[in-house]
């Protein structure tokens, strides 16, 4: 191989890895979709009006959404358990992916990613369905906003009559901004604190992170001297915990387990209080904000909510217990003709041009008058059917890129290389893997969250098992007496750099990058992420090789004719 065809080869590999390497950091970028299955348009379903007013309710709200504390050193916060003493102190779960972005949605929407559209960090655009705020702002109840990261002004900030971004760090321009916004006549403060977040990213769940929650708790006290709670009620829950060495976005029990705690007027004392939250599933999830919101604060239900209010928090001497029942009656009613209305709106869609005898038109077949859990039952078969067609769907996309591996396996063959293109997938990718688990890694998004971390580990992996990869091959090809060694090397290198990245973007068109409704499981999830990293990282280290090689490769010893009859 001259020395021009070796230089061109290697910037073709660099290429392919700087590629991969992009898509790979994309990837996560294209969980999100302005135009999710699981929910209806605006247009399709309208707001349901209040069934009945309550007989009192709190003068304004005050909710801390604290980023990344965990349930279990929650517990270990002084002010925080004194606050759930006078009221109720309950456990909810993050949503998935337990993320930051997509859980401030599900609490504001009430309802889950699935329906939201917004599934990663990497969306900073107005979400797609109804929202508390925009119920808020719609009812002249003004709503305001306090935050050192900017991630709900860009997703709801057009419902909120003020929001007031601090820079990341600045502890007293915070404190200033918090004590102003809480000095504001408000029907609904929103208080985003994110210094517990960034010490579980940078230290993990280690005395630094418990030092930021207990400053944190000695700020909620101080802040929460200005409240009074016979007037007004305060809500504190967390986006997400974290991993013991940091990181959040699996369905690891750290990560999702959260503290939700009430207190003031309109909240039970705790004698009240059942504990843990009973109800629907979805109850138990950090969506339960935004119902329970509308409940206090004489506001219509979200129009795309799933989950129902903490009625087992909410005071029936406050709010009554009639209106209570009657907003129980009414979130049933509403969510009951939303999954009806779904459904027949996918009947409808799906059945366009005669297509009435396809898998999901079947899937949505249901009675006309169904309770709940059955239209449940009906969306999540309908769902699962619409995720079978598009796999179906891109069918020959994953035949074609099959195809082309086989291909170059085959022009390895023909090389004299055998089948070794085809034996670096498996053995590279488990051998990365390996070193992950080794590490103590999670195979679930929670392994990105600290970015320096994953790409750290994927790195020092792919360089160790690529010089073992490069001794093994050598022997290999001694083995095989090849004779031109260095020929089939470079050939060889090439051949599996493409095989391995055929094979990222496999995974991709199986499990992501037009991901929907029903979103795949948490290591499904992540799989593509970390084969396009093994990927980019085995055709960078192929490039590198092969501008490492002689200039002129050393001629092997000529075999004995019977050796080459045989």
């Amino acid at each position: 191989m001259n020395r021009r065809w070796r230089i061109v080869s290697a910037a073709l590999l660099l290429m392919l890895a700087l590629g991969l390497a992009e898509l790979t950091w994309q990837y996560p970028g294209a969980f999100n979709n302005t135009a999710p299955l699981g929910s209806l348009r605006a247009e399709a379903f309208e707001v349901t009006p209040v069934a009945a007013h309550p007989d009192g309710r709190p003068g304004r709200v005050v909710v801390f959404v604290v980023d990344g504390l965990r349930k279990d050193v929650s517990n270990e916060l002084p002010f925080l358990g004194e606050l759930g003493a006078r009221g109720a102190a309950l456990s909810l779960k993050a949503p998935l992916p337990s993320m930051s972005r997509p859980s401030y949605a599900s609490m504001a929407s009430g309802t889950t990613p699935e329906r939201t559209g917004l599934r990663s960090n990497r969306y900073d655009q107005p979400v797609v369905v109804d929202t508390i705020f925009a119920r808020a702002h719609e009812a002249h109840r003004r709503v305001i906003g306090v935050a050192d990261l900017n991630y709900w002004p860009q997703n709801h900030g057009g419902s909120f009559d003020a929001f007031e971004v601090v820079e990341a760090g600045a502890s007293e321009a915070l404190d200033a901004a918090v004590r102003g916004a809480l000095r504001e006549d408000a029907d609904l403060v929103l208080i985003h604190l994110v210094d517990v977040d960034r010490a579980g990213h940078a230290h993990g769940v280690g005395p630094e992170y418990r030092e930021a929650a207990q400053a944190l708790d000695v700020r909620l006290r101080a802040w929460s001297s200005g409240i009074d709670l016979t007037r007004d009620a305060v809500i504190v829950l967390a986006d997400h915990g974290h991993l013991d060495e940091g990181g959040h976005g699996g369905d690891e029990r750290r990560v999702l387990e959260v503290p939700f705690v009430l207190a003031g007027r309109g909240i039970r004392t705790p004698s009240g209080v059942r504990h843990p939250p009973t109800g629907p599933p979805d109850t138990e999830t950090v969506a339960t904000l935004a119902p329970t919101l509308a409940v206090l604060l004489d506001l219509p239900y979200p129009r795309d909510l799933s989950a129902a209010p903490t009625f087992q928090a909410l005071d029936p001497a406050v709010l009554g217990a009639t209106a209570l029942e009657a907003r129980k009656a009414e979130w049933e009613d509403h969510r009951t003709r939303y999954e009806r209305a779904w459904v027949a709106h996918v009947r409808d869609d799906w059945s366009q041009g005669g297509r009435f005898d396809n898998p999901v038109v079947e899937a949505t077949h249901v009675e006309p008058d169904a309770e709940l859990y059955r239209l449940m039952e009906t969306r999540d078969r309908t769902l699962d059917a619409m995720a079978e067609h598009r796999l179906l769907g891109r069918t020959p996309l994953i035949a074609i890129v099959m195809a082309v591996i086989v291909v170059l396996g085959l022009v390895g063959l023909l090389r004299g290389n055998r089948a070794l293109p085809l034996l670096a997938i498996p053995v590279f990718g488990l051998a990365v893997m390996a070193a992950q688990h080794l590490a103590g890694h999670p195979f679930t998004l929670s392994a990105i969250a600290s970015a320096p971390r994953f790409w750290g580990l994927v790195g020092v992996a792919a360089v160790v098992c690529f010089g073992l990869y490069l001794v093994a091959l050598e022997g290999l090809l001694r083995a095989a007496k090849t004779r031109r060694r260095a020929e089939a090397r470079h050939v060889h290198l090439g051949l599996a750099a493409l095989c391995n990245g055929g094979v990222a973007v496999t995974l991709w068109v199986l499990s992501g990058f037009w991901l929907d409704a029903p979103l795949p499981g948490p290591t499904m999830t992540y799989l593509p992420y970390l084969c396009g990293a093994n990927a980019a990282a085995f055709a960078a280290l192929a490039g590198l090789a092969l501008l490492a090689t002689p200039r002129r490769p050393v001629a092997s010893a000529p075999l004995p004719s019977a050796e080459i009859q045989a």
